[in-house]
């Protein structure tokens, strides 16, 4: 008999102790196996719950939708039927008035009528006091020269101004206006009279047809920030396509002088 055999039989509780520690690992897995077992039950069966649950209130709530159709549909049939009402016709508006023709004036010539102070009305618009004389000046209206602006528009191609400015093309005119002046000088004899107070040495801009490019025949000593108002003569010129000049405006007053420092027409 070997050593073994002889340990073994002289010892026959060495292997003991290694039994049972098996016995004891085997019952800790089962345990463990059942614990996981009852979780993975309680997990399935709280999901199926919530499906349950969840599918409860969607045919609770079909069934409300239901039964709210069916009550307006069964209003609706209960719902009494009115007899349309036929719409008052419509009543005719009042035929329009006649509106008198406007007078027929020419494109190519002013309509001139003389009135019974001497004046003259043009266009059946404007009154022209004066002879165009030096005698007797024209005294224009600023709405006279202004209505060039109907007709003139250069960004427009059109370069042309209306006839009843041609009365007072080469005629000597009388004029009030706003001074002003486009340089930079206290002692000048060009000027540039405005229909109202311009600012032209600020940026203020002067349409074409706002004001009329004075050229003195004795220069003027003033204030170019006075806001001072002229009474001037010269001679009357339009010049809507020069090429020199300060190009402002359409109008020019050549041998013109000074006659007021003052409006007239507020004394």
């Amino acid at each position: 008999m070997s050593q073994s055999a002889e340990h073994a039989n002289h010892h026959p509780g060495a292997a003991r102790p290694q039994t049972a520690m098996d016995s004891s690992d085997h019952r800790g897995h089962r345990q463990a196996m059942r614990t996981w077992m009852v979780w993975l039950v309680l997990g399935i069966l709280c999901v199926a719950g919530s499906i349950a649950l969840r599918r409860h209130r969607e045919a609770l709530t079909a069934q409300r939708v239901l039964a709210e159709e069916q009550a307006r549909a069964a209003a609706a049939a209960s719902a009494p039927v009115e007899a349309p009402v036929d719409a008052p016709a419509a009543i005719a508006a009042p035929a329009p008035a006649p509106t008198p023709a406007a007078p027929q004036v020419s494109a190519t010539a002013a309509l001139v009528e003389t009135q019974a102070d001497g004046t003259r009305l043009i266009d059946r618009r404007f009154v022209l006091a004066g002879q165009g004389t030096a005698a007797a000046p024209f005294t224009p209206a600023w709405d006279l020269l202004l209505s060039a602006q109907e007709t003139y528009a250069p960004a427009a191609g059109s370069w042309a101004l209306p006839p009843r400015l041609d009365l007072l093309d080469g005629k000597t005119v009388q004029i009030i206006g706003h001074m002003t002046t486009l340089v930079h000088a206290q002692v000048t004899d060009r000027l540039l009279l405005t229909w109202a107070p311009l600012d032209g040495c600020h940026g203020q801009a002067v349409e074409p047809c706002q004001g009329i490019e004075v050229q003195l025949d004795q220069p003027v000593d003033y204030d170019p920030h006075a806001k001072i108002v002229l009474t001037i003569v010269g001679t009357f010129a339009l010049d809507p396509r020069r090429e020199r000049g300060w190009k402002a405006t359409v109008y020019r007053l050549d041998h013109a002088r000074i006659v007021a420092f003052e409006d007239p027409r507020t004394r």
